[in-house]
């Protein structure tokens, strides 16, 4: 089998190419699998999470409590309940909020009843709360903010 890539064009550090041999064999299936490989390992949603910490929560939270942001007793996670004008503002609220979810890979849990819409944030691979929900909630209160 021919070398696609020798160990000089390889940053390990960033895990990227760095200087790519232009052959044919970078577009058979294992130099295929070594870019995707190396794609996957830099992709933002493939970084290590991890639970809050006790400082994160202090300075991170508190600004999402006073905004109505609940944490939840029996899980480490954070809920806001909201009522909007009607069903079409509720269903477009969660659509914008479906969107962002999917570009971060980062999806919420809520129910919808008519108007009213309850969001819960927590990060499943860690089993808490996370900067990711943290970033989530932002985005969220964001999007009212300009509502």
């Amino acid at each position: 089998m021919e070398q696609c890539i020798d160990r000089t064009t390889v940053d390990s550090d960033r895990m990227m190419l760095v200087r790519p041999k232009i052959n044919s064999c970078l577009t058979g299936t294992s130099g295929m699998r070594l870019f995707a490989k190396l794609l996957a390992a830099s992709s933002p949603s493939k970084r290590v999470v991890t639970l809050l910490t006790e400082a994160q929560r202090a300075e991170l939270l508190d600004p999402l409590l006073v905004r109505g942001w609940e944490l939840l007793e029996d899980r480490d996670a954070m809920r806001k309940a909201l009522t909007l004008k009607d069903f079409n503002e509720a269903f477009g609220l969660m659509t914008r909020i479906a969107l962002h979810a999917e570009k971060i890979n980062h999806h919420p849990e809520w129910q919808n009843v008519y108007n009213r819409l309850t969001i819960t944030l927590t990060t499943h691979d860690v089993k808490g709360l996370s900067t990711k929900d943290i970033r989530m909630a932002k985005f969220i209160e964001d999007i009212l903010d300009k509502s």
